[in-house]
């Protein structure tokens, strides 16, 4: 991707200094379609999302909805036992 000053100093070069899109390609080692294309945006092109992203629906965040929610999966938040038959590798 091109930065901010290379489009400035082509629209410089093509709208100011005259420079055809060719030689302003030339000299600055673009095709001349990317300095046609530089001079159709003043900045360059950037990701912009279409859509915010989803937000996970959590349960309800109060202290004691999350202390019933960590008891009612209380051995999924316990601490799983060593494996042993990997140590004998």
């Amino acid at each position: 991707m091109k930065v901010v000053e290379l489009y400035g100093r082509v629209r410089y070069a093509v709208q100011i200094e005259g420079l055809s899109r060719r030689e302003a390609g030339r000299r600055f080692g673009i095709d001349p379609r990317t300095v046609a294309k530089m001079l159709v945006f003043s900045v360059p092109p950037g990701y912009r999302r279409g859509k915010p992203p989803a937000r996970p629906r959590h349960h309800a965040q109060e202290p004691e909805a999350v202390a019933a929610f960590k008891k009612s999966f209380l051995s999924a938040w316990q601490k799983s036992p060593p494996r042993t038959h990997l140590a004998s590798r």
